[in-house]
């Protein structure tokens, strides 16, 4: 489940703190927890207590086509590291290929969704709500990240909008050179029928390098039965241990 579904099953009061059954576990103690990143175990962690375990965890990354790089004279070993940079590339490797007047080739798209506009937004120094709890989306550094984009689509043409997974499919296609995805998504890459040289790199960044965390995690449901709730925790264990983790990845 995601950290908003689990909030709302806490409120309900329908899962099992995991908090108690690590008490209770002999063969799992502290530094077993603390093999588990700081920050995982912050997100998975409501009112001081241990509710869910965290599991199929990613960043945002990009995949660029390093021959469109080499053909638009740039170098195919080299990301953009910065917004500037990224805005610059994604210009020159924007091109309308047929002379048709239209543009068919895009430097990237950019997908409807919180997760991408998030990193943005804390990149160029903004937060979702500030310490009160009020939303601060048209702050400053909120109009600044969204004209950024906006910038890249109506000015430039460099950019144009996507959903789901079509940024993905268009990328596979040729249609655009570089795209933004979960990091998870480079073994499905790999795995694609791919007819040009992929490259991999971390998010460009602004003010802060920020990137926010997304992924589900595991919780148990209350049962009623201690003995089905201790054997749900071993599963846990089991499923999210050093091998199981790195076989899922």
């Amino acid at each position: 489940v995601f950290e908003s579904w689990a909030s709302k099953y806490i409120e309900s009061g329908v899962l099992a703190s995991l908090d108690e059954l690590i008490a209770e576990d002999d063969d799992f103690d502290e530094a077993d927890l603390n093999d588990v990143y700081p920050v995982f175990r912050n997100s998975n962690t409501f009112n001081d207590t241990l509710y869910s375990f965290p599991f199929n965890k990613s960043v945002r990354a990009y995949f660029y086509n390093k021959d469109d790089f080499y053909r638009a004279g740039l170098d195919p070993d080299y990301f953009p590291k910065t917004w500037g940079e990224f805005k610059e590339y994604a210009l020159k490797l924007t091109r309308d290929t047929d002379n048709d007047g239209v543009n068919d080739q895009f430097g990237t798209n950019f997908n409807v969704n919180e997760w991408q506009f998030v990193n943005l937004l804390h990149q160029a120094g903004g937060t979702l709500i500030d310490e009160e709890g009020r939303p601060t989306l048209n702050s400053a550094m909120g109009v600044e990240a969204l004209s950024y984009v906006t910038d890249m689509m109506f000015k430039d043409k460099s950019v144009y909008l996507v959903r789901e997974y079509e940024g993905q499919n268009d990328f596979l296609a040729g249609v655009v050179a570089m795209y933004e995805g979960s990091s998870v998504s480079i073994t499905h890459m790999r795995q694609q029928p791919i007819n040009f040289n992929i490259g991999y790199a971390p998010l460009p960044t602004y003010r802060t390098a920020q990137s926010a965390v997304s992924g589900a995690n595991i919780v148990i449901f209350k049962s009623g039965d201690r003995k089905r709730e201790r054997a749900a925790w071993e599963f846990i264990k089991w499923f999210t241990d050093t091998d199981q983790t790195a076989r899922w990845s």
